[in-house]
């Protein structure tokens, strides 16, 4: 009967031995595993900071550049609203200097600046239309971009419809506030869009905004004649997300600008009329 006794009890003594093996083994093996996550989420942690970091940077980037840029060209610097918008006189004033900017980059053909945002920069056109999606003025690459002219319109503004390209910004740069004339109470406030040139200065104002899809009829630039042209004026007015109480003729030249928004397939058009002219003597 003792013996019996004692091999019960160290065959249950074994089998204890081996329980407490495993059970270290797995606590063992799950502390591997709490550290393997947590490595991997230190890893996917600082991966996402430093493309943070590098967006960000590249952002800042662009944004120094262009603030250099105005302070060398733009020649009546003014953030006070009433200043900017009587500014321009009844006749020619040179408010950008066009000289040192065609010594920096030829592909310069104008200068845009809304009257009470912040929107101030120069517009430049390429060969196409990819090449300043990425790429600034000085073409340094850069997804901020520029803002720029469709590579097709050989008449600058003075075509029927100049269409105007820029990104829509996370940080509020090239055209990111354009978003805002989704509401009508921000239109109503700030209506006026500045072009300068080297010959001439034109005042538009804004009649008709809201998203139309990347390849919808609102980018037609050609017209075979008035009433087509007419027809066109009459679509883009309909598609304003509210009335601005604007009217058109087929005498008035106009300009396009286009953004992106949340969705690829869309985009955010400003169309203003020329309102004001001022051409050089």
């Amino acid at each position: 009967m003792f013996f019996t006794l004692s091999t019960h009890s160290l065959f249950r003594g074994g089998i204890s031995v081996k329980n407490q093996d495993r059970e270290k083994n797995r606590e063992i093996c799950r502390e591997r595993i709490r550290k393997l996550i947590l490595v991997i989420a230190l890893a996917v942690f600082l991966i996402s900071a430093y493309k943070l970091y590098s967006i960000f940077s590249e952002y800042q980037k662009a944004v120094d550049e262009y603030d250099n840029l105005r302070d060398e060209v733009v020649m009546e610097q003014t953030s006070d609203v009433e200043d900017r918008k009587d500014r321009q006189t009844d006749t020619y004033k040179k408010i950008v200097d066009f000289d040192k900017l065609k010594k920096m980059n030829d592909n310069i053909k104008g200068w845009i600046e809304f009257e009470l945002i912040p929107i101030s920069y120069p517009i430049m056109q390429g060969t196409d239309n990819d090449y300043y999606l990425h790429h600034t003025y000085r073409n340094t690459e850069n997804t901020s971009g520029s803002i720029f002219l469709d590579y097709q319109n050989k008449e600058l503004f003075k075509a029927q419809n100049t269409f105007i390209y820029g990104h829509n910004m996370k940080n509020g740069t090239m055209f990111g506030k354009l978003k805002q004339y989704e509401r009508k109470e921000f239109y109503d406030k700030n209506q006026y869009i500045w072009i300068y040139t080297p010959t001439a200065n034109y005042r538009y104002r804004i009649f008709s905004c809201y998203i139309v899809r990347s390849d919808g009829d609102s980018y037609q630039t050609d017209y075979k004649d008035k009433k087509e042209y007419e027809n066109y004026l009459k679509m883009i007015q309909n598609y304003s997300s509210y009335d601005t109480g604007i009217n058109l003729s087929t005498d008035d030249s106009i300009i396009s600008l286009s953004t992106c928004t949340a969705n690829p397939d869309n985009r955010f058009l400003v169309h203003a009329v020329r309102v004001e002219t001022y051409e050089e003597k």
